[in-house]
């Protein structure tokens, strides 16, 4: 049995093997067949295009290995005619020439026709480089000589202009002296035009004023003076920045207005060249003065500021003195416009201050509290921020403020508070009758306390003194009998305490806060703890005769600061 399954195992892997082969092999030529059809069109491609568009190139070649032969045979039967018969060299060497040419003449032909493209396509090449470098421009002639080349007609305007401009004339003057320019369009090299600054120092040069290198100074691009020392000019400027510098960090300072300095040539006047001081004269005045309006019979602040076109708020920083609440009078001189100083120093900083984040109120419903009552679970807390600022002073007064950064440094906490949903009850026994009803919230109908010991309309001992001592309280009884009357909390607050207390029996004491408590004694039975938050009119005890007592009823004291007061003024 084993060895028949052996035997067919045998076979069948014999004839795996077999037939594997077989299709691998078909498989083999298959895949091949692609590649070969591929190297065949190939092949056919190249010899299509040897045939065809290399033909000529062929011919002309194996026509050249001719011609090369041919020279170097000619150049040695030309070499034994130079040594032997002189005279018939040159008819020769002419003689060879005129037949290469004619028996070789597509050589010639095909070597005209390739290397004459090259030639003129590097000839273009060469042509746009040159003209790469070179512009079309105007050539300036003034008074019979050139004074440059200008990119247009502009450039020799804003010349002109700034020539006219330290020359310190006029524009008759200027259109008879100056305009007198000619121009030819010529093309030149990049690097030769010239810009308005030089065409202006050749415009001088060639004027008949008597003209000095200096330093120019240009404010806001308008011409003011030359000094002739350049650091001269620096240190004038420098000296009225020197108040304002600082070492504080991320502080700058400069001017307001625009500072340039234009070394150049300029007329050797009085009027055109200053010293270092008559500069530093000018500097230090102003543009414009300070204005001042004196207040006349009726006017207001607002409208001051209006006749101005300046915000009320902008007046009152004009005024330091002047309060927002503060009236004015009549003859009372309010400045209305600082002055301008003619050069202004700006100094921008960076600043940093704390702001606070103020907290929000989450209210939070509570079933066991009544209407109109509320309780603090957590005390708000205010957050803190640090605020980055970029604040730029004009002159020493602030004019602009551009926050940069706000880092939150510490956290808000939000305050919440338990507010009241429990409805609340209503009671009317006679006398001291109350509603502790939403629409009324926690105030008596007559005081402040509702009344604490519900149908209790009978005051059996009142508040003072008596054959027993000073009472400290009121007592009130119910009619029928007030054992187990119900004693509510005559307002909202805490109870500090809840039990027995010597001759009070049981009794329980409210806090209400800003120094007001309420006490309620020989009761019965107690309904809250120490600790515990109540809202006016929760029931908090039953009425009995605990204590030092010769009868049930309800003891109630009010107290001012731990002093017991009359009870009657707040529940009555």
């Amino acid at each position: 049995m084993s060895e028949s399954l052996y035997n067919y195992i045998y076979f069948l892997g014999i004839q795996f093997v077999r037939y594997s082969k077989r299709i691998l092999k078909r498989a083999g030529r298959l895949a091949v067949k692609p590649f070969l059809a591929i190297g065949a069109a190939f092949v056919i491609a190249f010899k299509a295009v040897d045939s065809f568009l290399l033909k000529t190139f062929h011919s002309v070649f194996s026509e050249t290995k001719d011609f090369m032969a041919e020279i170097a045979n000619t150049a040695g039967t030309l070499r034994k005619i130079k040594k032997e018969e002189k005279e018939n060299y040159k008819q020769q060497l002419r003689f060879y020439v005129a037949k290469a040419f004619k028996k070789h003449k597509s050589v010639f032909e095909y070597a005209l026709n390739t290397v004459l493209p090259i030639l003129a396509f590097v000839l273009l090449l060469a042509t746009i480089r040159s003209f790469a470098n070179r512009t079309f421009a105007l050539e300036v002639d003034f008074n019979g000589q050139t004074v440059g080349h200008v990119a247009n007609e502009e450039v020799y305007l804003s010349a002109q202009n700034e020539a006219a401009e330290r020359l310190d004339i006029d524009e008759f003057t200027q259109t008879e002296t100056l305009s007198q320019a000619s121009y030819t369009v010529k093309p030149v090299a990049l690097n030769s035009l010239n810009d308005a600054s030089t065409i202006c120092d050749r415009l001088m040069e060639s004027s008949d004023s008597n003209i000095t290198n200096a330093c120019g100074i240009y404010i806001d691009n308008e011409f003011l003076c030359a000094v002739k020392n350049e650091t001269d000019a620096v240190s004038v400027f420098d000296k009225l920045l020197e108040p304002y510098q600082t070492d504080e960090k991320n502080t700058t300072v400069g001017f307001v207005e625009d500072v340039e300095y234009v070394q150049g040539l300029y007329p050797d006047t009085e009027s055109i060249i200053w010293n270092a001081d008559v500069l530093q004269n000018r500097l230090n005045t102003t543009k414009v003065e300070a204005e001042y309006y004196t207040v006349k019979a009726g006017d207001t602040t607002s409208g001051i500021a209006d006749m101005f076109s300046i915000k009320t708020s902008e007046l009152y920083e004009l005024n330091p003195g002047l309060g927002e609440n503060e009236d004015i009078y009549e003859g009372q001189k309010l400045l209305v416009s600082n002055q301008v100083n003619y050069l202004r120093v700006k100094v921008t900083k960076t600043e940093k201050r704390t702001v606070s984040i103020p907290y929000n109120t989450v209210e939070v419903k509570n079933s066991s509290l009544y209407v109109g009552t509320s309780r603090t679970i957590t005390e708000g807390v205010e957050g803190e921020q640090v605020v980055t600022e970029l604040i730029t002073y004009v002159d020493g007064v602030r004019t602009s403020v551009k926050e940069v950064s706000r880092v939150t440094t510490k956290e808000k906490v939000d305050k919440k508070v338990e507010v009241g949903t429990k409805a609340r009850y209503s009671y009317g026994y006679g006398y001291g009758s109350y509603s502790t009803s939403s629409d009324i919230g926690s105030t008596a109908r007559y005081g402040r306390f509702i009344w604490p010991c519900v149908g209790a309309s009978i005051i059996s001992s009142p508040y003072g003194w008596r054959s027993r001592g000073f009472h400290t309280g009121v007592d009130l009884c119910r009619p029928g009998g007030t054992y187990g009357a119900t004693i509510v909390a005559a307002d909202s607050g805490t109870v500090t305490s809840s039990g027995w207390n010597g001759s009070y029996g049981y009794c329980v004491t409210i806090d209400h806060g800003g120094g007001v408590s309420t006490l309620y004694a020989h009761c019965s039975q107690l309904r809250v703890a120490s600790g515990q938050y109540v809202s006016a009119g929760q029931v908090i005890a039953l009425a009995g005769s605990t204590g030092n007592s010769t009868g049930a009823h309800c003891h109630f004291e009010v107290r001012i600061n731990g002093s017991a007061v009359n009870p009657m003024p707040y529940i009555s």
